[in-house]
């Protein structure tokens, strides 16, 4: 049953985002934000491939565990 509840969030998902492109709602973001319109689709592909890349920042000193025996 869950499985079946994935499959159709992943079918709905995409859908959501084609039917936004569609209405221009994607577009109407980007521009509020300075994109120019020709540059929407690469600012979209690039937020998504910038997704999987993690550049840490700032290291924190790892705390000790307190042995509360």
């Amino acid at each position: 049953m869950f499985s079946f509840v994935l499959i159709i969030l992943y079918f709905l998902i995409p859908c959501a985002f084609f039917l936004m492109a569609e209405l221009n709602i994607i577009g109407q973001v980007f521009a509020k934000i300075g994109v120019p319109p020709r540059y929407v689709f690469s600012a979209l592909f690039l937020s998504l491939v910038g997704s999987l890349i993690n550049i840490p920042i700032k290291r924190f000193p790892q705390e000790e565990m307190a042995d509360e025996s």
